[in-house]
């Protein structure tokens, strides 16, 4: 939800203006509410050339009052625009990878539920890799399982954190073919004491083989 929102406030604020303008410059600069210090900004805003322009009618419509179970969604988790204008949706219930081609009708739908090799019990996100490959992560164990552009499964990689107390996560894959990732250590509330707490993130690249090669 907070990935949809960002993505939705960059197109907001891409669509807000139709002509180019001068920003409004605060008129005392002082802080904000975390602090940070507030400078006057005049540079211009996005040229007509760079605003992005939204139709007023979709150029493919799936879900809504749709009947049959390939064309209704419980839970997207990401979708890739592949070559030729297929696009890939990864559908959270049931867990499922589906490819539709550029009119919107369905190519192929994978369902392989379990904790077998090749098989996924949730689908965290889709999104793309090296090209038109996908990956699909399964966030429930920890797995990340690769398929080509027709939704045949390629190969799988477990995430392991650097000990039983960290918990893996799996945030995008680099186009040379490593992984970024993160782990976020287990904490118990009742050791947590008393007031705010901060939790701190490490952030690592991981190798094809999803071994950790560097800390970021």
């Amino acid at each position: 939800p907070a990935a949809m929102a960002a993505a939705g406030a960059m197109v907001l604020l891409a669509c807000e203006h139709q002509a180019p303008s001068r920003q409004t410059t605060a008129s005392s600069p002082g802080r904000d509410s975390a602090g940070v210090t507030i400078v006057d900004d005049s540079l211009p805003e996005w040229s007509p050339s760079a605003q992005w322009v939204i139709s007023d009618t979709p150029l493919v419509k799936l879900g809504g009052d749709a009947i049959e179970p390939a064309y209704s969604f419980a839970g997207i988790r990401g979708g890739v625009l592949l070559s030729g204008g297929r696009f890939a949706v990864g559908n959270a219930s049931p867990p499922s990878l589906r490819i539709y081609d550029s009119a919107g009708n369905i190519v192929v739908s994978v369902a392989r539920p379990g904790r077998r090799v090749g098989e996924f019990e949730r689908v965290g996100w889709v999104r793309a890799y090296r090209g038109d490959s996908l990956l699909l992560y399964d966030n429930l164990n920890a797995n990340v399982l690769l398929f080509d552009r027709d939704g045949r499964y390629g190969r799988q990689l477990a995430l392991r954190g650097s000990d039983p107390e960290v918990l893996p996560f799996l945030e995008a894959g680099f186009a040379d073919g490593s992984f970024l990732s993160y782990e976020r250590r287990v904490v118990n509330p009742d050791s947590l004491p008393e007031g705010l707490y901060q939790d701190t993130l490490l952030y690592l690249r991981r190798d094809p083989d999803g071994t950790v090669a560097d800390t970021l």
